[in-house]
């Protein structure tokens, strides 16, 4: 019975870290970030919401205060097969819907792929918190 308790207070501490490891990984794009992307530096909030996915909220449109607040990713849900993100962006200024794939490429750094019909366009964001 000891060697059995000896061996999970070794063994615990791994499964247990094992666990916050893959459970972090679909929370990762939490946080603020800024886009790298053209003249235009806007940033966004991705936080996850009460039905298990993540939104992406604009917080500082400058050039365009009226957007600030609008969800512009939404229902973004993490594949732990592919390691990313799949769900709607819809542009503040365009009545659009685009299909999104976001990939952590670093822990600060995301990849977001917006799809339409033929059209394709990649933006990078940078976290700023």
């Amino acid at each position: 019975m000891a060697a059995h308790i000896k061996i999970m207070s070794v063994f615990l501490p791994v499964f247990v870290q094992m666990g916050f490891a893959t459970g972090q990984n679909g929370n990762a794009i939490n946080g603020k970030w800024k886009s790298e992307d053209g003249d235009k530096k806007v940033q966004m909030e991705i936080y996850l919401a009460k039905d298990g996915k993540h939104y992406g909220k604009v917080i500082n449109d400058t050039e365009k205060p009226a957007n600030n607040g609008r969800i512009a990713m939404k229902a973004l849900a993490y594949n732990e097969k592919e390691k990313n993100y799949t769900g709607i962006m819809q542009p503040p200024d365009v009545n659009m819907e685009l299909n999104i794939t976001v990939t952590l490429e670093t822990k600060d750094r995301l990849k977001v792929v917006a799809r339409k019909l033929l059209m394709k366009k990649t933006m990078y964001f940078i976290r700023t918190d």
